[in-house]
């Protein structure tokens, strides 16, 4: 029984303790912070729509090149926090994992449809 319970809790721990959980965060807040917003959905989905002033940059770019990618958002960010979304927040968490450097100011800010109803600006 005691071999459960710690199977139980470690695996709790070790899936709360994920650097590419999902966080609640405001339009206003990147605004304020001059965060650059990446959204990583592909083609296909960006045509319902996208944050305003984001950048596209769809997973399937980062999977095939993820150094190039990653010199790009260091260029792009110039220092500033990074918030990534995609329609869900899985694939954002995947980009964040395929990020090479420090990720620290990297944000997953869940899915486009989340964020919508937040009340994030949005371009057609």
């Amino acid at each position: 029984m005691k071999n459960i319970l710690f199977c139980f809790i470690l695996f709790l721990f070790l899936a709360c303790s994920s650097t590419s959980k999902v966080k609640v965060v405001s339009y206003d807040h990147i605004v304020e912070k001059q965060g650059l917003v990446i959204d990583v959905r592909e083609e296909n989905e960006i045509k319902l729509g996208m944050v305003k002033d984001a950048l596209w940059i769809p997973l399937s770019k980062m999977k095939s090149n993820p150094k190039e990618v990653s010199q790009e958002i260091t260029m792009k960010s110039q220092g500033r926090p990074v918030f990534i979304y995609c329609r869900s927040g899985k694939r954002a968490s995947q980009f964040i994992e395929l990020i090479e450097g420090s990720k620290k100011n990297v944000t997953n800010i869940g899915g486009f449809d989340s964020l919508v109803k937040a009340g994030f600006k949005t371009t057609p």
